[in-house]
């Protein structure tokens, strides 16, 4: 499986990019890194993606240790998901295998390759994909690193 981290060129997110790749490596992924906006990044990893399942991470975006890729994959043969995120919770040690449909996701997406739609005046937002099929979030925790970072960087700080 592929996984593309879209990031920017600031130190703080330069830092947070290196543990996750770190993860990643773990793992027995290398992962793609890209100097991508928001509108870019979802069109360069789907037509970078040669598989038929990939992984878009955002830089700051650290899975759980416990993580099972594998079951993830599993999913996508199970059922007709196009996109499957992590959910933004913390739970060490324990990994649940429940599904919650949502209409958007970000952070760390599973995506079904070919099966995304953007409008042509796409602006880059999570909302503004078009799936075709079903969208969730696995309830796996990930760790937003940046999450503070971010919120106070587009407040012009």
């Amino acid at each position: 499986m592929e996984v593309f981290i879209s990031t920017t060129r600031d130190p703080l997110r330069n830092l947070m990019r290196q543990l996750v790749c770190e993860f990643w490596r773990e793992v027995g992924v290398i992962p793609t890194i890209g100097y991508k906006t928001y509108p870019q990044r979802w069109a360069w990893a789907e037509a970078s993606a040669r598989g038929d399942i990939y992984c878009l991470a955002d830089d700051d975006c650290l899975p759980n240790p416990h993580l099972d890729v594998g079951q993830v994959l599993r999913f996508f043969e199970e059922d007709d998901w196009s996109i499957l995120a992590l959910n933004n919770l913390v739970e060490y040690g324990h990994q649940r295998t429940q599904i919650k449909e949502s209409h958007a996701v970000g952070g760390i997406r599973f995506i079904r390759r070919g099966r995304l739609t953007f409008p042509s005046n796409f602006t880059g937002d999570d909302s503004e994909v078009i799936p075709n099929g079903k969208v969730g979030y696995l309830d796996v925790g990930m760790i937003h690193l940046g999450l503070w970072h971010s919120q106070w960087r587009q407040r012009g700080n």
